[in-house]
C-alpha cells in the first residue's frame, strides 16, 4: 500500500478522477458530487503533493525552516523585552 501511494500515476488518477467529476457536477448540476471532489483534492494536497511536486515541497521545508529560526529570534527579542522592562520598575 505504500508503494502506491509514493507512486505519481497513482496521484495523477487521483487529480482526474477529482477533475471528472467536478465536470460532471457541473453538467449534471448535482452539486452534490462536489463533496467527492474536495475529499479527493484535500487527500492530494495533503499526500500526493509532495510525490508529485519533490523541488516544491523542498523549497516549502525550507521555508519552514527560515520561518521557524525567526520566530524563535523574535520569541527571544520579546522575552528580553518583557525581563527588561520588568527590571526597570
Amino acid at each position: 500500500m505504500h508503494r502506491i501511494l509514493n507512486a505519481k500515476s497513482f496521484w495523477t488518477l487521483v487529480c482526474f478522477a477529482a477533475f471528472s467529476i467536478f465536470t460532471t457536477s457541473l453538467v449534471t448540476k448535482m452539486w452534490w458530487l462536489n463533496i467527492f471532489t474536495m475529499i479527493l483534492g484535500l487527500a492530494f494536497k495533503y499526500y500526493g503533493d509532495e510525490v508529485c511536486f519533490p523541488e516544491r515541497a523542498k523549497l516549502r521545508k525550507e521555508r519552514e525552516a527560515k520561518m521557524q529560526t525567526y520566530l524563535n529570534k523574535r520569541q527571544e527579542k520579546n522575552s528580553n523585552y518583557l525581563h527588561n522592562k520588568r527590571n526597570r520598575k
